[in-house]
């Protein structure tokens, strides 16, 4: 298992080197958003990478962004202005907020990156938007049959659903096994080994994650101080660390670097891109997209009674508009139901002061033993 993660870590440390190395054997095709259709990506010959900034010091972009733009979005910037991101052939943006839409018009007027764009629908529940979906994944196939100048057939398409599925099964066992024994594997690992799936060859992080799930034991153990962490990008090993020194467990995610990615898979059959379609509008949506009013809360009030969860921690990355709105009517459901939370804000996700660690443990602390 220390090996395991030994390469886990390793790849995290040094995800450009990483993909670098692979883009010798094939084009690399970043994207920053779950809602990236990963296996129409890889089944044209790109191998899809999921790009989280990696910049802490951020003065570049400032060229280009207002200083309330958010971190993820000033970071990814950051890097591709730096060149720290020119082993890409070519990069996929999907408009699921106001800044995320201004920097592909960046990238396009100023960098020299071959771009996608996916402007998805917002709303979930209409069969309008459900086939405007289903057009837009027909059109993107259509562009990257002609970029990679291949024909996607059925076959190769659910030979790339099926590899995925694979990847997302592995992380949802990982995730199963986290929550029935919070010791066998720390959050802060869980948390490693889903952002590295966002990097590695699918097939060669199915291996190793299969590996991983082999040697951490399965057995029932109950945790009093079990946590759920809501919120985007979360890239805080230290924050994960200090939660489970003071003997408490985050045992359920609702991150986009977390179970937003894996969870729902994808069904295989005649009409691969349909199932795509589908698979997007059962998995849990984001505060960017809309089923009606109470969906998102049903969802969180559901995974509580089903995780036995007893205390949420909103982690927010400032000036992250769709999550502040989404935040207060969470609150107050969670105020309704008895489960204590704290809202966590960090201007730029690759940094954890001293001040936030001393509000989590204060919290947890509060929750009791």
């Amino acid at each position: 298992m220390q090996e395991l993660m030994k390469t886990i870590d390793s790849i995290l440390q040094n995800p450009y080197t990483y993909l670098e190395n692979l883009s010798r054997s094939k084009p690399i095709m970043g994207y920053s958003c779950t809602y990236a259709p990963v296996e129409l990506i890889y089944a044209s010959g790109y191998h899809p990478a999921r790009i989280i900034g990696l910049a802490n010091n951020v003065s570049l972009s400032d060229v280009y962004l207002q200083s309330y733009a958010c971190a993820v979005v000033r970071t990814l910037l950051e890097d591709s202005l730096l060149k720290k991101l020119d082993f890409l052939s070519a990069f996929l943006f999907l408009h699921t907020c106001d800044s995320m839409q201004r920097l592909s018009d960046i990238f396009r007027i100023n960098l020299n990156f071959k771009q996608f764009d996916l402007i998805l629908p917002v709303k979930f529940s209409s069969q309008t938007s459900k086939d405007y979906f289903l057009d837009i994944l027909y059109d993107f196939k259509s562009k990257l049959e002609q970029d990679q100048n291949i024909k996607m057939d059925i076959d190769s398409l659910n030979k790339a659903i099926q590899t995925y599925n694979d990847l997302k099964a592995n992380l949802l066992k990982l995730y199963n096994i986290k929550s029935n024994n919070p010791e066998a594997l720390s959050y802060s690992d869980l948390s490693k080994i889903v952002r590295t799936s966002f990097i590695m060859d699918p097939v060669e992080f199915i291996n190793i994650s299969s590996q991983i799930i082999n040697k951490i034991s399965q057995n029932q153990h109950q945790s009093s101080k079990r946590l759920m962490i809501i919120g985007s990008i979360c890239n805080h090993p230290v924050l994960f660390e200090t939660i489970e020194n003071k003997n408490a467990h985050i045992v359920w995610d609702d991150l986009c670097t977390g179970t937003r990615f894996f969870d729902e898979l994808t069904q295989i059959g005649d009409n691969p891109l349909q199932s795509i379609a589908d698979r997007f509008i059962k998995r849990p949506i984001c505060p960017t997209k809309h089923i009606n009013p109470q969906y998102r809360l049903d969802y969180l009030k559901r995974k509580i009674e089903e995780y036995k969860i007893n205390g949420v921690i909103f982690l927010f990355i400032k000036f992250c508009e769709p999550h502040a709105f989404d935040y207060p009517d969470q609150k107050n459901l969670l105020e309704k139901i008895g489960i204590p939370s704290i809202m966590v804000e960090i201007e730029n996700h690759n940094i954890f002061d001293e001040q936030t660690r001393t509000r989590l443990e204060t919290f947890i602390e509060m929750l009791g033993e």
